[in-house]
């Protein structure tokens, strides 16, 4: 009896051990492409303009065994693209590319779980970042402060 409690302490403590040390770490991120394109005609006095964004996560393993410690993450984001419902003055597509490791190998699935789980909520802030700063630079006095909202991913998981 004895011997299974010290068997099972030791293996919670490894496995606690493992999930602490598998946490995503971004190494690096880059931004593969940045648009604005402001339409002049559909600009009018507006406090704000409402923002439709789309989201798409890419993850891929970088390595081709059963166990990871190496990935990335292709975020592709469209706000207020030309197939949104309502004509915007602007749409921005921003490609970001992330590269992504953790501090101990995991399986493959897992790996892309913490990918799509975790990755944007990583990108996300110099993806909003970038945004803003890309509006800035435009010079377009018409256009609005392009401030992303501050987004809750776990609720959208």
């Amino acid at each position: 009896m004895e011997h299974s409690r010290e068997a099972q302490r030791v293996n919670n403590s490894e496995d606690a051990r493992f999930n602490s040390r598998s946490i995503l770490q971004l190494k690096d991120y880059v931004f593969t492409h940045l648009s604005l394109n402001i339409r002049s005609e559909n600009f009018e006095q507006h406090e704000s303009i409402p923002a439709n964004m789309v989201f798409d996560v890419q993850p891929r393993l970088l390595d081709n065994t059963d166990v990871v410690d190496r990935g990335e993450v292709t975020l592709i984001v469209h706000v207020n693209d030309a197939s949104a419902q309502k004509k915007s003055p602007f749409d921005i597509t921003v490609v970001m590319l992330g590269l992504f490791n953790t501090e101990a190998k995991v399986p493959k699935n897992q790996m892309i779980n913490l990918l799509e789980a975790e990755a944007v909520k990583v990108m996300f802030p110099f993806l909003r970042a970038t945004i803003a700063e890309l509006g800035r630079m435009s010079n377009e006095r018409r256009l609005p402060m392009l401030i992303l909202p501050v987004m809750d991913f776990e609720k959208m998981l």
